[in-house]
């Protein structure tokens, strides 16, 4: 913790991080390896009276995939019977929420259609990313939204015209 750039952060330790020790010939702690996620390792390894730390980070593999369903009942089991996880499908209310009330709105008939990203390291999905596109038909209209990155790296979504999908109040709350 005190011997190494960064060891500090040896302090500050979270439920589901793993930690490995090598230990030379004489007892002595040599190495230490600490899993923060499987996209970020850091290392400290022993170099006479210090420790050097090298962080290792892995990028995800994106691939994009698509989603679409006719709601029945509900959105959340709309959503659920599309495959999708309650993440998405509350990310999905959020950007249209200034424009659908979600608890009055949605009707029996009512569709969408959703690209996002799922993110993948050595061939194994890691979690579902953001959602790139999204349409949702209320009662026969149409409401679009596409992922737009500002050069702030603020993130928002807009309609096809341009206009943002932000509002300065939702229709409904949805948490």
């Amino acid at each position: 913790v005190r011997k190494a750039p960064g060891g500090k952060a040896l302090t500050r330790l979270y439920p589901g991080e793993h930690i490995g020790f090598v230990v030379d010939a004489d007892g002595q702690l040599a190495k230490l390896k600490r899993v923060k996620s499987p996209l970020e390792t850091e290392i400290f390894q022993r170099e006479g009276e210090i420790y050097l730390r090298d962080v290792i980070t892995r990028e995800p593999e994106i691939r994009r995939s698509f989603a679409s369903a006719t709601i029945e009942s509900s959105l959340f089991l709309a959503g659920r019977n599309a495959g999708l996880p309650q993440t998405l499908i509350m990310d999905l209310a959020n950007i249209f929420g200034g424009v659908i009330d979600f608890v009055l709105d949605p009707r029996k008939g009512d569709t969408f259609h959703i690209v996002y990203e799922e993110l993948y390291l050595d061939g194994e999905k890691l979690k579902d990313g953001n959602i790139l596109a999204a349409e949702f038909v209320n009662q026969g209209q149409s409401y679009t939204a596409y992922r737009y990155l500002g050069d702030d790296n603020r993130v928002g979504y807009y309609s096809a015209d341009g206009v943002s999908m932000r509002r300065q109040f939702m229709l409904a709350p949805v948490d």
